[in-house]
């Protein structure tokens, strides 16, 4: 019984480590996103990269428990995935928020500026 039960716990730890890896892939796609603009080849790399990480789920699936397929391995590479998110997040320099683009700080401070002297007029 114990030797089942690591079995599942290093099944579960390797479904961790998928989650961890497949986020740390996603963020290089992103990274391509924004840098590429040809969206057949990012199409592409889109389908391969799914492709891979399908593909190499199944096999942690079929290698590591005889092809069964465990809710736990789900949850364990959604945790993955989150838990690194949410590092990524944490270590940014803007701590995890997007920046805003100048532009519309721009426009939002011209939208002000025009709106106040409207409403200096109507109160006189």
């Amino acid at each position: 019984m114990l030797v089942r039960m690591q079995a599942e716990l290093l099944y579960f730890a390797l479904s961790i480590a998928a989650g961890a890896l497949a986020a740390l892939l996603g963020s290089g796609m992103k990274w391509l996103h924004r840098r590429k603009r040809l969206a057949v080849w990012l199409g592409l790399l889109d389908l391969l990269y799914w492709f891979l990480f399908g593909f190499s789920l199944f096999l942690l699936c079929f290698y590591q428990n005889s092809g069964i397929f465990r809710g736990y391995a789900v949850a364990g590479t959604l945790c993955g995935y989150s838990l690194f998110r949410i590092g990524e997040g944490l270590c940014r320099r803007d701590g995890g928020w997007q920046r805003r683009k100048r532009r519309s700080i721009r426009k939002q401070k011209r939208r002000k500026g025009q709106q106040e002297p409207e409403e200096k007029g109507q109160e006189k």
